[in-house]
């Protein structure tokens, strides 16, 4: 008995110590990759020093900076007092790319694209179609180039941030992220960018925490579109008579199910409760439904 107790408990010491070291070699596994990740953007961002210093040596020539604004989904778009500015002065030569991300369904490219064209022409604005000119960069030649998410392959090879590197990148979230993770703060455009705007203190010390060049390209800015609600408002989508009532907004997320790169969907067991209170509460409170654009 004593024998088998003692092969009992040898295995078991065994199994735990076993179990345990998973993680510490996973963990080791992790940072490994995490320093050759940080020398890889670490070359990479000392070469395009040199670059860009001789890019706005350039510009500070010229008097002018050419600036391209990449714009794929119209409630993404935040930037259009920013390019209104940019417009009235003449040390800037704003120009706008639409091009659809290459990740959305082919009926949501076209209800993007549609709605895009229809609100440039609005304000005649001219524009660039990216699938269609599909080499337009290399045409246009710009300083500054404005990208909506700093996600990888947003589009098609030769239009990626990726490709065009030794350009003065930027980029601002078009949301407010309350998220603290390394995937909202340390890809490659976050990490080589020239200037990341976010909107907060908060938001520059979670990229000084997540992102491998602890956040040096961040500036504090405030959220972009801002200025809009000090604007008069042209044209609203409450319903009449919704004045008194207080408004709610519900635009929750298109990651539904489990198969999403990032799960954070709560539609489907919030919408029934949403109903019920948008019913029970239709003489107080007026609800508007706005889904993320792939929901």
């Amino acid at each position: 008995i004593r024998i088998s107790v003692k092969k009992d408990v040898t295995a078991t010491n065994t199994s735990s110590a076993a179990e345990e070291s998973k993680p510490n070699k996973m963990n080791i596994i992790s940072k490994i990759k995490r320093f050759l990740l940080a020398c890889k953007y670490s070359l990479i961002t000392y070469n395009l020093t040199r670059k860009r210093a001789a890019l706005i040596r350039s510009i500070q020539e010229r008097g002018t900076a050419r600036v391209v604004f990449f714009v794929s989904n119209i409630s993404m778009w935040k930037q259009q007092g920013l390019y209104d500015l940019m417009a009235d002065d003449k040390r800037f030569e704003p120009m706008i790319v639409i091009c659809p991300f290459a990740t959305f369904t082919q009926q949501q490219k076209e209800a993007d694209m549609q709605q895009l064209k229809q609100y440039f022409n609005s304000l005649n604005i001219p524009f660039i179609e990216g699938v269609k000119d599909p080499d337009c960069l290399s045409r246009l030649n710009p300083d500054i180039i404005f990208y909506p998410q700093p996600y990888f392959r947003l589009y098609q090879n030769n239009l990626d941030a990726v490709e065009h590197e030794d350009k003065l990148l930027c980029y601002s979230p078009y949301a407010l992220f309350t998220v603290g993770e390394a995937w909202a703060y340390n890809s490659r455009l976050q990490v080589t960018a020239w200037k990341l705007f976010y909107q907060t203190e908060f938001h520059k010390a979670e990229a000084a925490k997540y992102c491998l060049n602890k956040g040096k390209n961040v500036e504090v800015t405030g959220e972009f579109d801002a200025d809009a609600f000090a604007r008069p408002v042209k044209e609203t989508r409450w319903k009449p008579g919704s004045e008194d009532k207080k408004r709610i907004i519900w635009a929750p997320h298109y990651s539904i199910t489990g198969e999403a790169v990032v799960n954070r969907g709560s539609f489907i067991w919030l919408a029934p409760l949403m109903l019920e209170l948008a019913g029970r509460y239709s003489d107080r409170i007026h609800f508007a439904f706005k889904p993320h654009p792939r929901l």
